[in-house]
């Protein structure tokens, strides 16, 4: 019985943590589909990507693309990143994709949450994304992933 009532908090627990992972998953056929979890921006996965990164939170922020080194990006600045390519037939999920994490800092700044909003140009195949804080009952963002259809998403 006790082992029962600790295997059933632990599952409730561990749901009650993350309740929108089942739904988080990008539309199997690109289209769009009911829900709130859906591409952005498109970019052409043939030609070399760029992203534009504008801070205008009012703090210092911190972003890692695949995975590098953390870099920082003060409040006002921008920061232009660019020649990734994503090769849907890679083996790798590095070079298959595009993982971009951008967060405040930890010390004093990491209760505010972020708010992206993205514009894409197809002509230069870049993606605009300008970062300031959200507001109530808006989506909360960290994270860009651009996957190996070129489809934009932000969670």
């Amino acid at each position: 019985m006790k082992r029962q009532i600790v295997v059933t908090a632990t599952v409730l627990a561990t749901l009650l943590m993350n309740p929108s992972l089942g739904i988080s998953q990008p539309s199997p056929t690109g289209e769009r589909e009911p829900g709130y979890w859906q591409p952005l921006a498109t970019v052409n996965v043939n030609r070399p990507v760029s992203l534009t990164v504008v801070n205008n939170t009012g703090i210092p922020l911190e972003y890692s693309v695949r995975n590098s080194q953390i870099q920082r990006l003060s409040d006002g600045g921008q920061v232009v990143l660019g020649d990734y390519t994503i090769n849907p037939n890679a083996q790798s999920d590095r070079d298959r994709n595009l993982h971009v994490q951008i967060n405040p800092p930890i010390e004093g700044y990491s209760q505010v949450l972020l708010h992206f909003n993205l514009e894409s140009n197809v002509r230069n195949n870049n993606v605009t994304v300008t970062i300031r804080r959200a507001n109530a009952g808006q989506r909360i963002d960290r994270e860009l992933y651009f996957d190996e259809n070129g489809r934009v998403y932000v969670f």
